[in-house]
């Protein structure tokens, strides 16, 4: 009797612990490794490294069209034809940014001298009109008479 209360017991005792283990659905991301969370945050970071990579290529670009397209406006207006020939030749940042320097200087010196021309002009009917004056002051004028 002994033996099958022994035997009973085991079978109830085996049933309880089997219930318990039988439900593993509160372990959906269970795996065999003890490493599977590191290499799913490892493979999440690589997906994200990859799609940072596809996103600052696109950049880049979109930077090289719009710098190419800029350079072609610049080209066609005729602001960087007294600029240095090397200099079209862009492909940095820093680069953009010599050649934006380059050519505000060259802007200015071609501004600073139409400026000049244009003062020129205006010393010169500046002269025309005191020597209007002066003539219209020096000759006697119809209709006034002589005081």
């Amino acid at each position: 009797m002994f033996v099958a209360g022994a035997l009973v017991g085991g079978v109830v005792v085996g049933a309880i612990a089997h219930d318990d283990h039988s439900n593993y659905g509160d372990h959906y991301n269970y795996s065999e490794y003890g490493d599977a969370s590191l290499r799913e945050e490892i493979r999440r970071n690589e997906a994200s490294l990859e799609e940072h990579e596809r996103l600052a290529k696109r950049l880049e670009e979109e930077f090289q069209e719009n710098l190419t397209e800029e350079i072609e406006n610049l080209q066609a207006d005729n602001h960087l034809k007294d600029c240095s020939p090397n200099k079209l030749s862009v492909t940095t940042l820093d680069e953009l940014k010599d050649l934006s320097n380059e050519s505000l200087r060259v802007l200015q010196n071609q501004i600073d001298a139409e400026i000049a021309k244009d003062e020129e002009h205006i010393q010169e009917i500046d002269r025309a009109i005191q020597r209007i004056n002066a003539l219209t002051l020096l000759t006697p004028q119809k209709g006034r008479k002589n005081e």
